[in-house]
């Protein structure tokens, strides 16, 4: 089953709406305007002034140019979300900016089995239907996504054209375009371990206040993954799968910083290659292919299609999860990279596990292998590859690699 993530989910959109004859854009800033105190203002010499309304600008998603009408669609992939995007007004600021004949709401029908579209329908059927905010309900259980359209229209009309331009975002949903035509299911904005001797080999000494878990994570923008088998398990040392990371560039350079950042998604122990993306039509220099290769293959935009330079090297992935726990050591935090959907794990350990800080580590890191068993569809990896745990104490982290 597809996994309609963000911005894959964006990407189902874009590919429909442009089959359909629109023109489409992504990520359109759009001016909204705020309420602010217009009291009057006295200066230090007396004078009187009154402060000047402002603006805050928000971005929408998706807008699609079909015929004369001018279409916002505000993607969603969770309920919270919508919970968010719903109290926080920025749905109805949207569909009263003026900028659209018509606004919808997407989100999938299911995500992490939960049921997205119909929490939604339930709970905010009316609000939307006031607001004359349309629904679309994007199901992918049969394989290919289907799109149903909820009915709902603004009831305002559109008295001002966004500005609307090819950007990153826009040439990112190209590349997920080409990917899935070659076969790849694709994830997106994926978190991936730093490599192990980053993890392992740092300070480990903390302080009280909580590392966030990017002090052990990468987010890298696509995963492409294409299995000839339902196990998606990392087992490419099998020849069975390949598991390529894609950084996407638009028009951007090739740097030290990027080659080094692209040799830390190598070795992040998950990845069989890695693909770097350069868009805009803007060539490859000498220089730049040098500096990538034996880290990365080049993806180059070509006009409307892309050709792959082999520059790179195949790696075996051999991490499948990651796992560390909360300051108060009561819950535990785990990332599967066995299975790219939903990946991350939560364990209250108050109320499973009581025990679990007093136990050895090698005991620990089987009720780890537990967890994923219970809540990963592809928990198959385990057999074949390794644990990192970060294994707090009192004042420090210690990491462990299992096997």
């Amino acid at each position: 089953m597809l996994c309609l993530k963000h911005d894959l989910l964006i990407n189902v959109m874009f590919n429909y709406l442009r089959d359909k004859g629109c023109e489409v854009y992504v990520d359109v800033d759009i001016p909204i305007p705020v309420k602010v105190d217009v009291r009057p203002i006295i200066g230090s010499r007396g004078e009187i002034w009154f402060k000047d309304s402002v603006k805050n600008y928000g971005r929408v998603d998706l807008v699609a140019i079909c015929g004369e009408k001018v279409i916002g669609y505000e993607v969603k992939s969770s309920f919270s979300d919508v919970v968010n995007a719903v109290s926080g007004g920025q749905l109805s600021s949207y569909a009263s900016s003026g900028f659209f004949d018509e606004m919808y709401l997407v989100v999938p029908s299911v995500l992490c089995d939960e049921y997205v579209c119909k929490k939604v329908v339930e709970s905010y059927g009316h609000y939307l239907q006031e607001s004359g905010i349309g629904l679309v309900c994007v199901d992918a259980s049969s394989g290919e996504p289907n799109v149903v359209i909820h009915a709902g229209k603004l009831v305002r009309g559109r008295n001002i054209k966004p500005y609307l331009k090819v950007n990153e975002a826009y040439f990112k949903q190209e590349v997920i375009a080409y990917l899935r035509r070659l076969g790849y299911e694709v994830y997106t904005e994926v978190l991936i371990p730093k490599p192990v001797s980053e993890v392992c080999e740092g300070p480990s000494s903390i302080s009280r206040v909580s590392p966030t878990p990017m002090r052990w994570l990468n987010r890298i923008d696509l995963i492409a993954d294409r299995c000839k088998d339902a196990v998606c398990g990392y087992l490419c040392s099998e020849g069975r799968c390949e598991v390529i990371g894609v950084e996407v560039k638009y028009r951007g350079r090739i740097t030290n910083k990027l080659i080094g950042k692209l040799s830390k998604y190598l070795n992040s122990g998950v990845l069989s290659r890695l693909w770097l993306v350069i868009g805009g039509n803007s060539g490859v220099s000498s220089k730049a292919v040098n500096m990538v290769s034996n880290v990365a293959d080049l993806l180059i935009q070509e006009g409307s299609s892309f050709t792959l330079k082999q520059l790179g090297r195949a790696v075996n992935p051999d991490i499948c999860a990651l796992a560390f726990h909360t300051p108060s050591r009561t819950k535990l935090t785990i990332y599967s990279f066995c299975d790219l959907c939903c990946q991350k794990i939560e364990v209250d350990l108050t109320q499973t596990y009581t025990g679990f800080n007093y136990l050895s580590v090698d005991d620990q890191v089987e009720i780890i292998k537990e967890v994923i068993h219970d809540k990963m569809k592809h928990a198959e990896c385990l057999e074949k590859c390794k644990i990192m745990f970060i294994r707090r104490t009192k004042s420090s982290h210690v990491c462990y690699v299992y096997p």
